[in-house]
């Protein structure tokens, strides 16, 4: 009918509100069986020399784990994954046992530079992450992903 919302998308909306206990439940259960979380800031050089900062929620233990990049869209930086209510949580992730690594792209946040919206300045900050999370001995190679929202990767 005119005006009235597509019942597909009322279905779905109350599909997502029925599945936030669920989902809040399940991070609950997660949390008992890890060890607690942490977060660390540390500072990159791109191979441009600019320094980049990056955010790492985890598990505070040594065990080797999958990892996840999360890249911000554009305007955006870490504090996006952690701050406010957003997609995706970097302590959502890491409460399902996963290292999260998020990080201000060059010219936004903390990082030095100008933002050249995801253009060669912004894919060597990303490849600087890149090279970071592949090098630590507790994460899994064969299993690091990366997320991007918005205009993150261009």
């Amino acid at each position: 009918m005119f005006g009235l919302p597509d019942p597909r998308q009322l279905r779905r909306a109350a599909d997502i509100a029925r599945s936030m206990g669920r989902r809040r439940l399940e991070q609950a259960r997660a949390e008992r069986q890890l060890p607690p979380l942490r977060e660390q800031e540390l500072f990159l050089t791109t191979a441009s020399g600019y320094r980049m900062l990056v955010r790492v929620v985890e598990p505070s233990d040594d065990r080797p784990r999958p990892a996840v990049v999360l890249v911000p869209g554009r305007d955006q930086d870490s504090r996006i994954f952690s701050q406010r209510p957003y997609i995706l949580s970097a302590w959502e992730v890491a409460a399902r046992g996963v290292r999260a690594v998020a990080f201000d792209p060059v010219g936004r946040g903390q990082s030095w530079g100008h933002d050249d919206f995801c253009g060669s300045e912004g894919q060597d900050g990303l490849r600087a992450v890149l090279d970071y999370t592949f090098a630590r001995r507790d994460v899994v190679r064969s299993r690091v992903a990366v997320f991007s929202f918005s205009m993150g990767l261009g």
